[in-house]
C-alpha cells in the first residue's frame, strides 16, 4: 500500500457524535423522533438542515424552526439521512489550508450528481436497479476521497487542482502528486468507516466504466452522472448519448434530456444547497 494511503489513517476516527449520526442514518428501523434526537446532538448539522429546509429550493423560506418539522414537512427522511451522512463523514476535515480547493464548487458537483442520479434511478431497467435514495446518497459521497486528500495533503492537491482539465484527468494529476487518487482514498475510508456496501462500491468504482460486479447498476449510474455534472458545471454541452453506460442501464435519450433540463433549471437552487453544505 502506498505511503499516502497509509497516512489516511492519520484522519481521526469519527467523533462520538459523528459516529452516532452515521449509525443512526444507516439504521432503517430507527423511529423519526429517535433520529431527530441523535441529529440534534450536532448543532452545526441541525443548523444546516434547518437552512436547507428554509431554502428557496424547498419553498419554505423562514417557516421551519425545528428539526422535526424540517424532516416531516419539508426535507423528508431520505434527504435528511443523505445530507446527515455526508456531513458526519466530512465535517471534521480541515479544507481551508488548501488554497486551490473550492468547497462550494465541490458540493455543487456532488449535489448535481446526486440530483441527476435520483432523477434517473427510476428509469434504470436492469436487475438490481438502485433506489432513488441510494442513488442520491451515493452521488453526494462519490468524491469523499477528494476531501480526505485535501485534508491531508493541501499543497499537493492544490497543485493538482491548478492544472487544466484539458491536460489530464484529476485522478491522473493526483497520482502524479501523491502516487494515489481520490478513488482509492475514498474506497479506503468507506471501508474504514464501514459504510454500507452499495455506497462503498459507488465510491470505489464509480469512475470505472467497465465495472460489473456487486451493485453495478448503482455504481455505473453514479459514475456516469458525475461526468454529466462535470460537463454542465464546466459550461460544456453534455453528450450523454456518447456514454454507453446510460444505454446499458436502459435509460432512454429522452429521459436523459429531461433530467439534464431539470438540473439546468434548478441550478440556482442547487447552488444555494451547495453553499449551505460548504459552510
Amino acid at each position: 500500500m502506498q505511503r499516502e494511503l497509509l497516512q489516511l489513517k492519520e484522519i481521526p476516527p469519527l467523533s462520538g457524535v459523528a459516529a452516532r449520526i452515521l449509525q443512526a442514518v444507516t439504521n432503517d428501523n430507527l423511529e423519526l423522533d429517535e433520529l431527530a434526537s441523535v441529529l440534534q446532538e450536532s448543532p452545526t448539522l441541525t443548523a444546516r438542515l434547518l437552512a436547507l429546509a428554509n431554502s428557496s429550493y424547498f419553498g419554505r423560506a423562514g417557516h421551519v424552526s425545528n428539526l422535526r418539522d424540517a424532516i416531516i414537512r419539508v426535507l423528508g427522511l431520505n434527504t435528511v439521512r443523505s445530507i446527515s451522512l455526508a456531513y458526519s463523514l466530512s465535517g471534521h476535515m480541515d479544507l481551508k489550508r488548501c488554497a486551490g480547493f473550492d468547497a462550494g464548487q465541490f458540493w455543487m458537483h456532488s449535489v448535481m450528481t446526486a440530483q441527476l442520479a435520483l432523477r434517473l434511478a427510476r428509469h434504470v431497467r436492469v436487475q438490481g436497479a438502485p433506489s432513488g435514495p441510494d442513488a442520491y446518497t451515493a452521488g453526494l459521497l462519490q468524491r469523499l476521497g477528494l476531501l480526505a486528500l485535501t485534508h491531508l495533503f493541501p499543497a499537493e492537491v492544490s497543485r493538482a487542482l491548478a492544472m487544466p482539465d484539458e491536460a489530464s484527468r484529476l485522478s491522473q494529476r493526483l497520482r502524479e502528486q501523491l502516487q494515489t487518487d481520490h478513488h482509492a482514498a475514498g474506497a479506503l475510508l468507506a471501508r474504514r468507516w464501514q459504510l454500507p456496501d452499495p455506497l462503498y462500491r459507488a465510491i470505489a468504482h464509480g469512475h470505472d466504466i467497465h465495472y460489473r460486479d456487486d451493485h453495478w447498476p448503482l455504481t455505473v449510474l453514479v459514475g456516469a452522472c458525475s461526468v454529466l455534472s462535470k460537463q454542465l458545471l464546466a459550461g460544456q454541452q453534455p453528450k450523454p448519448d456518447e456514454d454507453l453506460r446510460f444505454a446499458l442501464l436502459g435509460i432512454a435519450p429522452a429521459q436523459l434530456s429531461d433530467a439534464l433540463s431539470e438540473s439546468e433549471n434548478n441550478r440556482q437552487s442547487l447552488l444555494e444547497i451547495a453553499a449551505i453544505l460548504a459552510q
